[in-house]
């Protein structure tokens, strides 16, 4: 967000218990509030954030200059998901011994 130049406020959540049901997808990150002209209300999940910060941010500067910047970053968002995943396995191992 900091890079995209769109204005945000960010929260920390103090009592996680709490927000959770309040949340539409349950998790976090979330962008909430989003402008009216955007659809309003909340977004979740990392990849659709991430994308809608790229659409919203001014000029190309978050989806790169063409189509071809553009693939090559959503496949570094989907390897980026792929290796996310695999630690998250590899520590649910470690935890459980």
């Amino acid at each position: 967000l900091e890079h995209s130049g769109l204005d945000y406020i960010y929260k920390k959540p103090e009592n996680w218990a709490e927000l959770k049901p309040t949340l539409t997808w349950g998790c976090l990150p979330c962008l909430k509030n989003l402008p009216e002209a955007h659809g309003g209300g909340e977004l979740g999940q990392e990849a659709a954030i991430l994308n809608y910060i790229a659409s919203a941010a001014e000029g190309n500067k978050m989806k790169g200059e063409d189509l071809s910047e553009y693939v090559i970053s959503q496949q570094l968002l989907g390897e980026g998901e792929d290796i996310y995943q695999g630690l998250g396995k590899i520590k649910n191992k470690l935890i459980s011994n």
